[in-house]
């Protein structure tokens, strides 16, 4: 893992991010459709670059002839970890503790759906069922499902219909994907605080969009509002994969929304239009700017022409090293960009500090035939061995 290349998937995901919440700003009077459209793309942006974050495992072995005091030849001996790997290790654990949420909350919801009670459709293909659960819910990415409190059966008709409603337009917009998405960023970048805050917006505004899309079916203000005070009476957490009508941090806000003459309300079809041309041109901004940059590493069996040296500078022995007799390898990591000039150098097993910098200095000034792929120069990983002998 290149260390420059982690670099840049940070700045480019942390620029998307700040991009969302400054689109977000600028769109605060907008309806909640198009500012919860703005969090998944700015979301969707930031899982879009990872594929640039990855040096290739194979990289080619560049063989140089001997020269002066040092050797310069490929290597098959053990590679040490550098402190990118160490961050990738720690990386993958804090991953692998918030995705170890997914298969908990999936069995658990499981657990629920096994002994709930089928209580009719919501719709074609959209059953209902009386469940263990504290509020409305929508689960299954695959066999979508309506998980009402066993309670909702003694509940007020307004509210029942309000529920279903309410999840019905979750399902409608496609809501537990962009939920999905949110997760896996939460879990790729489980360190960066804005991309929690994010996805924390991405849930308050799909709600507030489902919200409208109830209202605008002619169901009544007060009713509704009323059913939602109502139901945030019992609710728990919000759970990963799921649909909650409501939770009792966000009600309050919401109730005076739905109640406010001047709340937003999906309008005209002009007005329709206009919000998916600004929504498509958003999330084209934002992906692009995600792939701005983006340059494909090659790696041997990719059928391209490995690079070659053109010239090279030999590194220098340190006084210090020299007086302790200090020999052995010093394996480099580079990228041979479609330049010739060699980048991301890192030391993957060294020997001592003043001769790995050694190492990393000359290999800087090296320059290269950069490889080929069709006659066209292109980036790829290569590996390069010093082996400082005393003579």
């Amino acid at each position: 893992m290149p260390t420059s290349a982690l670099i840049l998937v940070l700045a480019r995901a942390t620029l998307l991010f700040v991009a969302g919440f400054a689109l977000l700003w600028l769109s605060k009077r907008s309806a909640p459709a198009l500012r919860h459209v703005v969090c998944l793309s700015a979301i969707a942006g930031s899982l879009l670059v990872l594929p640039t974050l990855f040096l290739p495992d194979s990289a080619i072995v560049i063989h140089v002839p001997l020269a002066g005091g040092l050797a310069i030849a490929a290597s098959a001996g053990p590679e040490g970890l550098t402190w990118a790997e160490y961050a990738a290790i720690v990386w993958a654990c804090g991953c692998a503790v918030v995705m170890l949420r997914l298969p908990i909350g999936y069995t658990v919801l499981s657990r629920v759906r096994r002994r709930a009670v089928h209580a009719g459709e919501a719709a074609p293909g959209v059953p209902v069922f009386a469940a263990d659960v504290s509020v409305p819910m929508l689960t299954g990415l695959f066999r979508p499902a309506i998980l009402m409190p066993r309670t909702a059966a003694d509940w007020p008709r307004s509210q029942r219909d309000a529920a279903i409603r309410h999840e019905l337009a979750h399902l409608g917009r496609g809501d537990l994907r962009a939920n999905l998405a949110g997760i896996l960023a939460c879990a790729i970048y489980w360190f960066h605080p804005l991309v929690w805050l994010l996805v924390q917006r991405l849930r308050a505004e799909q709600e507030a969009a489902c919200d409208d899309v109830v209202l605008g079916n002619g169901f009544d203000r007060t009713e509704y509002a009323n059913a939602l005070v109502e139901t945030a009476r019992g609710a728990g957490g919000s759970g990963l994969l799921l649909c909650s009508m409501a939770d009792r941090a966000g009600v309050k806000a919401r109730v005076i929304r739905v109640l406010s003459p001047a709340t937003p309300r999906p309008g005209s079809s002009a007005i329709g239009r206009m919000s998916t041309g600004i929504l498509a041109a958003l999330l084209m901004l934002l992906v692009g700017v995600s792939l701005v940059g983006a340059e494909r590493i090659y790696k041997s069996g990719d059928g391209v022409t490995p690079p070659a040296v053109l010239r090279q500078v030999q590194p220098q022995y340190t006084e210090a090293a020299r007086a302790a007799k200090i020999q052995g390898k010093v394996s480099l990591r580079l990228i041979v960009g479609s330049d010739g000039i060699g980048r991301d150098i890192a030391v993957v097993h060294g020997i001592d500090s003043g001769l790995d910098k050694s190492a990393v200095e000359a290999i800087k000034r090296w320059r290269f035939k950069p490889a080929l792929h069709n006659a066209t120069p292109v980036a790829m990983g290569a590996r390069i061995d010093v082996n400082f002998r005393l003579r």
